[in-house]
């Protein structure tokens, strides 16, 4: 009936499966933003509670 049915499938499969890695890559590297900017805004914190006691001190 349809002949390259066969390869439809099989370039379904091999898409469904680079979007699987790709969305895989994208959650590590939006965790690893987030640990970065976690990591920045403590360092941020830090330097403004040292800058007060600086300033009153």
């Amino acid at each position: 009936m349809w002949p390259d049915l066969p390869r439809r499938v099989s370039e379904r499969h091999t898409l469904s499966a680079r979007l699987a890695r790709q969305q895989e890559a994208y959650r590590e590297e939006v965790a690893r933003l987030r640990k970065a900017l976690e990591i920045a805004q403590g360092e941020s914190l830090d330097l403004r509670r040292r800058l007060a006691r600086y300033e009153a001190g």
